[in-house]
């Protein structure tokens, strides 16, 4: 009886082990398994993680590009548009430049145009003096003339009127003198004939 528990024992002890070493085989290969599933996960979680910074420094890269892209485009149109300004200010400034010179060109016409209708007006006014100075002159000439011309008739009619009348006084004592020659024929005293014809 007691042979035969104690064999009853050892067998349920060596039920007992095996059971426990199939308990820490299993356990064992639970925990490889788990160990290298870990191990397989760290390993996926290392490859997911270096591909996602793989990308994300493709991101940064491709970002950095399309920022340096958009960037240089900026400064080009920018340029761009400073060109534009430059040109459209050059425009302006050549515009405002021609309409100055065309301010002064007219003022230039419009001051030589002045210039010569005040030259034309003097020269004209100049004229008319010299004109009128010589009309002036021909009067006073003519008016001259006609003092000398009234003068002259004046004292050539007393002249001829004084000859007439010395002519008619001695055609008058001629005949006195021939009508009674022969009476006063030594009576006339000295120098009382002045004539010689008489």
């Amino acid at each position: 009886m007691t042979q035969r528990r104690r064999e009853r024992e050892r067998d349920q002890k060596k039920l007992a082990e095996d059971e426990t070493k199939r308990t820490w085989t299993r356990v064992a290969k639970e925990t490889q398994n788990l160990n290298q599933s870990k191990e397989e996960y760290n390993l996926l979680r290392d490859m997911l993680w270096e591909q996602e910074l793989e990308e994300k420094q493709k991101k940064e890269e491709e970002e950095a590009i399309l920022c340096k892209m958009e960037l240089k485009e900026n400064t080009l149109r920018q340029n761009l548009e400073q060109i534009e300004a430059k040109k459209e200010m050059l425009k302006n400034m050549e515009d405002e430049e021609c309409h100055l010179v065309r301010q002064m060109l007219d003022k230039f016409r419009r001051d030589e145009e002045d210039e010569e209708s005040r030259q034309r007006a003097i020269f004209d006014a100049k004229e008319r003096f010299m004109a009128e100075a010589q009309s002036q002159r021909d009067q006073r000439k003519h008016m001259f003339k006609q003092e000398k011309q009234s003068e002259y008739q004046e004292r050539h009619a007393g002249v001829e009127q004084e000859e007439y009348r010395q002519r008619v006084i001695a055609e008058a004592r001629k005949r006195l003198l021939l009508g009674h020659a022969a009476q006063v024929q030594g009576f006339l005293p000295k120098g009382a004939i002045i004539n010689e014809d008489e």
